[in-house]
């Protein structure tokens, strides 16, 4: 199992596994847990699923038509000193004998989710491709909405641009996270510019962070 200290880089890898590996159609399960118990966690993970073998062991399991299985291990944002745990494995699991550690597992079906603040889905890109990426669930993005627009109507410029740099260094900026903050500082920006006559204060939209391609560890 991956243990990940930076939250970003374990959303790149559940990202990876659902989008390469399980090609959209996987299963996965999350739980939080004490960090002193990932130890244990990924000893299970290693024997019952598999999560640490080679890539020819991985290959030779394909072939026999036996599930792949990943695992890694992240911070929670919002809340210092919880870890979450995720495990996905390819759809082939369902199939597996009853007495499989695999068929033990309350698997999900939907697109994997981190808390209530993020959820991949398939987006379509500018050439109209589609793109698996994270992006704001939308309740939360709906209350980010709702305290930005309360901030352009009542408070100064100082708040706007301290509450929108730190959305920007705190909301890591997949495809579909940026997509989301650009279209509300766009909004926000021309409501700021139709009351106050000024430009706006916050971050530009259309400059925003940009991530990558994914790195295997830090």
């Amino acid at each position: 199992m991956r243990d990940y200290t930076n939250m970003t880089t374990a959303m790149q890898y559940v990202l990876m596994c659902w989008s390469r590996s399980c090609d959209g159609h996987g299963l996965w399960v999350s739980f939080e847990t004490a960090p002193d118990k990932l130890e244990a966690l990924a000893a299970k993970f290693r024997e019952n699923y598999g999560t640490a073998l080679p890539p020819e062991k991985r290959r030779w399991r394909q072939h026999k038509g036996l599930p792949l299985a990943w695992a890694c291990s992240m911070p929670v944002l919002h809340a210092p000193g919880k870890t979450h745990v995720y495990l996905l494995a390819q759809r082939t699991a369902l199939q597996m004998p009853p007495d499989s550690p695999f068929r033990r597992e309350a698997w999900i079906d939907r697109p994997p989710e981190v808390t209530d603040l993020f959820v991949i889905a398939k987006l379509p890109t500018q050439d109209r491709s589609l793109r698996w990426t994270w992006r704001i669930q939308n309740r939360q993005i709906a209350l980010m909405e709702q305290h930005l627009t309360a901030l352009v109507t009542t408070s100064e410029d100082g708040e706007i641009r301290e509450c929108t740099q730190r959305w920007v260094s705190l909301y890591p900026m997949y495809f579909g996270v940026r997509q989301q903050i650009r279209r509300m500082f766009k909004s926000a920006g021309k409501l700021y510019c139709a009351k106050r006559k000024r430009p706006w204060p916050g971050p530009d939209p259309e400059g925003l962070p940009i991530i990558s391609g994914f790195r295997a560890q830090e």
